[in-house]
């Protein structure tokens, strides 16, 4: 009975363990090409927070914390850290997209400021191509789904395959 249940084991492991990382290697190659494309994003978002922060009294919050936010992106890419890490911090800065573009849009002055207007169109013509998206999304959501299987749940566990984000930009796209 334990000599089954040893080889129903290495079965498993010898099966699920090559299939959740070829999994996890297309979500890591699927990644690449957003990441070069989020590089030049976010050198537009660094010039947009200066351009806001120059127009301004005072440092806005959200200001602050894109600069805090790029200089994470800075570390996870130049550091060359796991692509996880990479979507996490992206995640994070284009929430901080989505309201650096609120508080100029909601103030009549940085609305008005010809600098920032700019710098702002600048950021919205760098986008993700939405294709590039979807293809890296539906990459994670196959490799989640196998890890997420019967079999292949504890076989992740014990190799340390853990969960992988989908990339959600805000309105850092075209079709």
């Amino acid at each position: 009975m334990i000599v089954v249940a040893i080889v129903v084991v290495a079965g498993a492991v010898a099966v699920v363990r090559p299939s959740l990382a070829d999994k996890e290697s297309t979500v890591d190659e699927r990644w690449e090409p957003v990441g070069e494309v989020l590089i030049s994003r976010y050198d537009e978002l660094s010039l947009l927070a200066n351009a806001i922060d120059d127009a301004s009294d005072s440092t806005r919050d959200v200001v602050s914390e894109t600069r805090e936010a790029l200089g994470a992106w800075a570390e996870v890419v130049d550091g060359d850290q796991a692509v996880e890490e990479q979507v996490e911090v992206a995640n994070t800065l284009e929430g901080l997209a989505a309201r650096l573009q609120a508080s100029v849009l909601s103030s009549s002055r940085l609305a008005a400021d010809p600098a920032v207007v700019g710098q702002l169109e600048a950021l919205d013509a760098t986008v993700v191509p939405v294709g590039l998206v979807e293809t890296y999304n539906e990459a994670v959501r196959d490799y989640d789904d196998e890890r997420g299987s019967l079999l292949a749940r504890p076989v992740a566990g014990a190799f340390g395959f853990g969960a992988r984000s989908a990339f959600a930009p805000v309105g850092g796209t075209e079709g």
